[in-house]
Formats: C-alpha cells, structure tokens, sequence
C-alpha cells in the first residue's frame, strides 16, 4: 500500500482485466465467438478467453491480431479501454 492508500498493481492485473473487457465488449458488439476471433487470428480459443478474463499477459502484437480479426483498428480499442476504466471507476 502506497501512503496515500492506494494499492500498486505491480504485476499489471488491472490492465489486463480492462484490456480484456475491452476486446471483450468489441467482440460482442460485432456479433462474433471467441471461436470466431480466434481463428481469423491464429490463436488458440482458449487463450481467447484467458486473455478476456484477464487472465494472460498479452502482447501488442497479439491484440493487433485480435484486433484485425474483429475488423477494427486501434482508436476502437483505445476508446473501450477508456469506456471500461469508466465502468470500473464509477461501480
């Protein structure tokens, strides 16, 4: 705990719940499964669903194939994000 009460999120478990709700809402806004998602990227389901519950560390790489195979572009993404942190600070 930091002086003023906040916790530090050292291992990033924080972003990775947000980045994962973000591809998350952007997959079901456009009517697709992770199996969709997965196959148009190359990745494996499962690991689609671990990265959604913020459960892997992803890389940029990675979300840019997620992202391609959804059909939109990073600024989509960003602005999730955005939503999310949003959602998170407001419950």
């Amino acid at each position: 705990m930091l002086s003023d009460g906040t916790v530090r999120d050292e291992g990033g478990e924080h972003d990775r719940v947000i980045a994962g709700r973000a591809l998350r809402a952007l997959r079901v806004r456009l009517g697709l499964r992770q199996s969709d998602v997965a196959e148009r990227s190359g990745v494996w389901p499962h690991y689609v669903s671990q990265i959604e519950r913020g459960h892997r560390r992803v890389s940029w790489e990675t979300i840019a194939r997620l992202l391609r195979a959804m059909g939109v572009g990073p600024r989509d993404f960003a602005a999730e994000v955005e939503a999310q942190e949003r959602t998170v600070r407001d419950d």
